[in-house]
């Protein structure tokens, strides 16, 4: 009797044992599946937006109001990739039954690594705004001054937020991130009008 109780529990235990696996592994293939097609639905909707938004001429539009050479189309539809990929990622490591400690650093580690990322990709570009804003509303420099910075003498051909084109005499084009004029020395000679 004591034998076939202790059988009996060896084959119990080992029958859920068998059945906690089973579920392990088809959670696992469901986890894998849902990034698979996770990564197919965010390429598939990045290049989507991507077309749609180069239809619609969207870098020439906002190249014009922010005088800036950046593919705003490209970020865009790279932005969705990514975030269609860490939804991906949250449902699949949420199928396998991760505890929330470790869904919530991996969450938190990625929101840093972005934050990151934008500072380091916008570095240069606040102090270069906030020199093209005081250079505007100070009006230091138009169109058309003759300037002379770092030893080159040239005429203001564009005034942006960002950056500072001169054509030198030779024709050469020139352009200065505006936030060296808040630097360095530069010498101004005003055109007569």
């Amino acid at each position: 009797m004591a034998l076939n109780i202790s059988t009996e529990l060896f084959l119990g235990n080992f029958t859920s044992s068998a059945q906690s696996l089973e579920r392990l592994y088809s959670n696992i293939i469901i986890a894998v599946t849902i990034l698979l097609v996770g990564f197919v639905v965010a390429k598939l909707v990045s290049k989507l937006i991507d077309k749609i938004l180069s239809e619609l001429n969207l870098n020439k539009t906002l190249a014009k109001i922010t005088k800036a050479e950046i593919s705003f189309v490209e970020m865009i539809s790279t932005i969705v990739y990514l975030v269609i990929i860490i939804f991906s990622v949250f449902f699949a490591l949420k199928q396998v039954n991760l505890t929330n400690a470790v869904l919530s650093v991996t969450i938190i580690g990625a929101a840093v690594l972005i934050l990151l990322s934008l500072i380091v990709s916008l570095i240069d570009v606040f102090p270069n705004l906030t020199s093209g804003i005081l250079l505007h509303r100070k009006r230091l420099l138009r169109k058309g001054d003759e300037i002379v910075f770092r030893g080159t003498q040239g005429r203001i051909s564009e005034l942006s937020l960002l950056d500072t084109k001169i054509v030198t005499r030779e024709d050469n084009i020139i352009i200065i991130p505006n936030s060296a004029f808040s630097k360095e020395e530069i010498k101004i000679i005003r055109t007569k009008k």
